[in-house]
């Protein structure tokens, strides 16, 4: 299976060094590797694409695409992502990267009115 993340966070995958003093390339990659770490509780990554960036209706977006080592990993019920849209509601976020969405609060929000995130099979 074919998993898409839609997210207003900026999620770029920027690979800084240890000490690189950009720290809006610092967030983002700090950013993604909550996110990935976050579906890494279940499953495991096998095949991913670097997080791509669109706009849309004048807001920023990002989408990272990727399978894990198993199928059915995140079936809640009968949703195929219900765990995971449970497991990333409420992560904190680096904010004031490249988003220009300001966020109520800085975490991904996969719940609710106002949420900035969705998950999705393809």
């Amino acid at each position: 299976m074919k998993y898409i993340i839609t997210t207003q966070i900026d999620i770029t995958k920027a690979n800084p060094l240890r000490d690189d003093p950009d720290m809006t390339k610092q967030g983002q990659q700090a950013n993604f590797n909550s996110l990935r770490q976050a579906i890494e509780l279940r499953a495991i990554i096998v095949d991913n694409d670097d997080p791509e960036m669109f706009e849309e209706d004048g807001a920023r977006w990002w989408r990272y695409q990727f399978n894990t080592d198993r199928d059915d990993v995140f079936l809640k019920g009968n949703d195929p992502v219900g765990l995971l849209v449970d497991d990333l509601d409420n992560i904190p976020i680096v904010s004031g990267l490249n988003s220009n969405t300001e966020f109520e609060l800085p975490t991904f929000k996969t719940k609710g009115k106002n949420s900035n995130t969705k998950v999705q099979i393809l």
